[in-house]
């Protein structure tokens, strides 16, 4: 599990400020899902399928994959969202389609022995959180996962989009919460390095600091990740520009890449 790292902090030592932000976008799911499960489909992972959602958070895609008729498991550093995702799972009808587990995604193939998955989603810039050896090794842990010419489909920021109009501050409105972004970029390692500061609206035009935080993601181009993916042994497919199918451009806000295992 991490230690004293940005990934502790936001996900587990204060993971009920953050909980509360995945929460307030949940609607967000519903459509997003629509693609991912359109997508699955047509990769001949129907219906029926078990699913890995790899760092699923509160559950939420996870859920809306299992009203659809798949069978998913959850996968989580985050105890405190784990939780929560069962929680919101047997509040939606789905327990019995979906089960959610602790596990650090650099260990997923010893912490998830005994499974093996038609697909594995990594949705919401959910990856690059190491340094690209260590992702390469994730990937190759979750070619393991995954049966003879398994998908695997993940979604994250498009550095190419974020770099041609990168922006060093930003501020984001989650209803009852907010999040005030310092924004720099470490063209050496292709890291975004961000100072968050979350905070929670306590009165009509009042807002109190929830949580601050050092974050630091890697930002991939749509090359970068194929070459990292492909390195690992997964074979490269199709890239859309966003969650809900928009075509890839140099423009498109999000880089979702489908990839295929042997």
């Amino acid at each position: 599990m991490p230690q004293n790292t940005w990934i502790d902090k936001m996900f587990v030592s204060d993971a009920d400020v953050y909980r509360r932000i995945l929460e307030q976008i949940t609607p967000r799911a519903e459509e997003e899902i629509e693609f991912v499960a359109e997508q699955l489909d047509y990769r001949e992972v129907p219906p029926g399928s078990r699913v890995l959602d790899l760092a699923c958070g509160v559950g939420r895609h996870a859920i809306e994959l299992a009203r659809r008729g798949y069978h998913v498991v959850g996968a989580d550093v985050s105890p405190t969202f784990v939780e929560r995702a069962e929680e919101l799972a047997e509040e939606a009808g789905v327990a019995d389609a979906t089960e959610f587990v602790v596990a650090d995604m650099r260990e997923i193939a010893d912490q998830l022995t005994d499974e093996r998955f038609d697909a594995i989603i990594n949705l919401f810039t959910s990856f690059g959180y190491y340094d690209d050896e260590t992702s390469g090794r994730i990937l190759e842990q979750c070619l393991r996962l995954v049966r003879p010419d398994g998908v695997f489909m993940i979604d994250t920021v498009n550095r190419d989009s974020l770099m041609r109009d990168f922006q060093q501050h930003g501020v984001e409105d989650h209803g009852e919460m907010m999040t005030v972004e310092d924004r720099g970029f470490d063209l050496e390692r292709g890291v975004v390095e961000t100072h968050w500061t979350i905070l929670e609206q306590t009165g009509p035009s009042t807002w109190e600091t929830a949580l601050e935080v050092d974050l630091a993601h890697r930002a991939y181009t749509l090359n970068e990740l194929i070459g990292l993916f492909e390195e690992a042994g997964w074979s490269y497919m199709e890239a859309f520009g966003t969650l809900t199918g928009g075509e890839m451009s140099i423009d498109s806000p999000r880089l979702v890449g489908l990839f295929k295992a042997p």
